[in-house]
């Protein structure tokens, strides 16, 4: 389990394409995007195709947008653009992925969204070693006993086994 964003849709349920297109068509034709919007985006890119979600994403994070600096927005966005970066490295996309980490990084994350901060630098590991980086392992691990030392055991738990499982994806396919 990947440190993830309101995800709150089951994995097992389905959308038919004629919901996907409506879904689609509603985002692709937003001026402005408001945090349901943002929100909808991130409960439901798993279900669009790659080239789909880039495009969304790229509009949700137009810098024109008028509603980008308000608090609870940008929370959102951030929020969102963390469970799409998700999506690309568990599906191999590593160019999308890097984009939108740079995207997070670049704007300077305020303090006050510590867990964002902190999914960020885990995802980056995340990312980082799927890509061959083995010392990002640690920084992994370092997430971890962090976890465990705010006593959030559950989400401790959850890295520690996905540490193992992409080991062993790692050492299957070297």
């Amino acid at each position: 389990m990947t440190l993830r964003f309101k995800d709150n849709i089951n994995s097992s349920y389905f959308l038919t394409k004629s919901e996907i297109t409506f879904l689609e068509n509603y985002l692709y034709n937003l001026k402005e995007w408001g945090q349901y919007d943002i929100a909808i985006l991130g409960q439901c890119a798993q279900f669009l195709d790659f080239i789909h979600l880039i495009e969304l994403s790229d509009r949700m994070i137009n810098p024109s947008q008028n509603s980008i600096n308000i608090p609870y927005v940008k929370q959102a966005i951030i929020q969102t653009v963390l469970n799409i970066i998700n999506i690309f490295v568990d599906a191999g996309l590593y160019t999308p992925a890097r984009k939108f980490i740079k995207y997070l990084e670049n704007i300077k994350i305020n303090d006050n969204y510590m867990f964002e901060k902190f999914t960020l630098v885990y995802n980056t590991a995340r990312y980082n070693y799927k890509i061959g980086d083995e010392g990002a392992l640690a920084v992994m691990n370092d997430c971890r006993k962090a976890l465990e030392f705010c006593k959030c055991f559950n989400t401790s738990n959850w890295i520690a086994e996905e540490i193992i499982r992409i080991k062993d994806q790692n050492s299957k396919n070297n």
